[in-house]
């Protein structure tokens, strides 16, 4: 069931995984102003240190998990100093860049330093980083109806294209489908933690929080 090629087209936990670390980017860049430097050299290693999890893999000439967190990290911190106070509100952009890709063509070969940028790939950086944004983007207006509504103007959308042209979901040629219908599952989960953790839960979740705060030692670890 765990290998099920179908499992792998469908599943949110990228999604999720490169919105939490948008978040956690923009958590410490609102929180600790002169940390730009240490972030971009940390986005450098992961991007150098992931080749050794792509041998592994057996992904050495894709953008993979460790290149695209930290291509985004370089993005965000990019765009954050050119755009201080709008910069989340640009998370739409790199998947309509991705949607131009698709239909003029720049780029139609897999393979090559493009494939960390554009589709065809694995997580290049367009349309990727418009998660990492969205990520971002509910941390800082981390109010409640921020998420809520973000998530419920998704649905909406789904619902017109679905009207006008049929339905296609796609994650790795990533389709307007599986786009908006991430940005709600991102959108609707950290609203209704955020929401639970508010009502006293913080501290039932210590252990949980540890787990997070190490996911990426467990993810090379299970990989090894």
């Amino acid at each position: 069931f765990t290998q099920a090629p179908w499992l792998q087209s469908v599943t949110m936990a990228t999604v999720l995984f490169f919105a939490c670390t948008g978040q956690n980017l923009a958590g410490i860049v609102e929180r600790r102003r002169g940390d730009e430097r240490r972030l971009a050299a940390n986005a450098l290693f992961l991007i150098f240190a992931g080749f050794a999890d792509n041998y592994v893999q057996g992904t050495m000439a894709a953008c993979d998990v460790f290149q695209s967190a930290g291509l985004a990290m370089l993005a965000m911190l990019g765009l954050r100093q050119l755009w201080p106070r709008y910069w989340t509100w640009l998370f739409p952009v790199p998947f309509l860049v991705h949607l131009a890709n698709e239909h003029w063509h720049w780029k139609v070969a897999e393979g090559g330093m493009s494939s960390f940028v554009l589709t065809p790939g694995l997580f290049p950086l367009l349309p990727w980083l418009s998660f990492y944004l969205l990520g971002a983007h509910l941390k800082k207006y981390d109010g409640q109806t921020t998420g809520w509504l973000l998530g419920a103007a998704a649905l909406a959308a789904l619902a017109v294209h679905s009207l006008v042209i049929p339905f296609h979901f796609d994650k790795f040629w990533m389709t307007p489908e599986y786009f908006l219908i991430g940005c709600a599952v991102a959108s609707f989960s950290f609203s209704a933690l955020r929401r639970w953790l508010t009502q006293g839960a913080a501290a039932k979740l210590k252990h949980l929080r540890a787990w997070g705060a190490n996911s990426l030692v467990f993810y090379i670890a299970n990989n090894f």
